[in-house]
Parts: structure tokens; C-alpha cells; sequence
């Protein structure tokens, strides 16, 4: 299991899909498909504002806000995310580590709220545990 409390970080999203049971030799992008649960998308965001996202995770870490600075393409996700995408995350940030470099922490297992995300216009997700099982991989190339 991976649990959040322990500060548990991986230097690549490659490492943090593997945890799930993906089997990656190389990887790039800001997440996966859980490989054993068709709920659950595993996902490595960044924290502070970059490119076009800006997204946000509360002090306590039990909720985040994940959204488009610019309006149409806000809007395109927020509809992908809450219609067609799974509605759960595995959940890593990308932070800086105490080394200089950056790294990925997992910090949860969260869940899109339907109702908090329309009153925002913005993906927003309730950690429902900070504890997730974890699978051996298997390779998919």
C-alpha cells in the first residue's frame, strides 16, 4: 500500500504508475489508467502555476482544484473529467525535493465532487482515504 502520511515520492510518474500495477518502462505524461481498478485514474499534477493549469491543493490536503487558466479549455476538460473520464484519482504532486530536485509525492486517494465542481466551474476532488493498495507491475513496454 501506499500511504499518504508517510511521505512516499517517486522520481518519475513512470515510478508512480508502476505502483498500480502498470509495468512501464518509459513514460511520458501526467498519468495512467489504474491498470486493476476501472475507477481510478493515476494522476501527477503540479501544485503552483504553470503553463496553462493552475491548480490547487488545500493546506490539509483534503481536497484539490484542478483547472485551465484560459476559459475554453478550462471548460473542455471540466467536461471530459466529469462525464467521460474515471472519477477517481490516485493522486501525486509534483514538488521539490529536500535535495534540490523535484519529485512526486502521493498524497491521496480523491474523488471528483459533481456538485462542488459545478457551483466552481472547476474539476474539484474530496480525498475519500490516504491509503491506496498497490500491485506488481506488468510489463506493457
Amino acid at each position: 500500500y501506499l500511504d499518504a502520511t508517510e511521505h512516499i515520492a517517486f522520481r518519475t510518474v513512470k515510478d508512480c504508475c508502476n505502483c498500480f500495477g502498470a509495468g512501464y518502462k518509459g513514460f511520458q505524461g501526467s498519468g495512467a489508467k489504474h491498470k486493476f481498478n476501472d475507477a481510478i485514474d493515476i494522476k501527477a499534477l503540479k501544485f503552483y502555476p504553470n503553463a496553462d493549469w493552475n491548480n490547487e491543493l488545500s493546506a490539509d490536503e483534503s481536497y484539490f482544484i484542478e483547472y485551465n487558466i484560459d476559459p475554453e479549455k478550462n471548460e473542455a476538460y471540466f467536461q471530459k473529467r466529469l462525464y467521460e473520464l474515471r472519477q477517481e484519482l490516485a493522486l501525486f504532486a509534483h514538488v521539490r525535493s529536500e535535495f534540490g530536485g523535484f519529485e512526486y509525492v502521493f498524497k491521496g486517494w480523491y474523488k471528483v465532487n459533481h456538485a462542488q465542481s459545478l457551483a466552481i466551474g472547476k474539476v474539484y476532488y474530496d480525498r475519500i482515504a490516504t491509503r491506496m493498495q498497490t500491485f506488481a507491475p506488468v510489463e506493457i513496454g
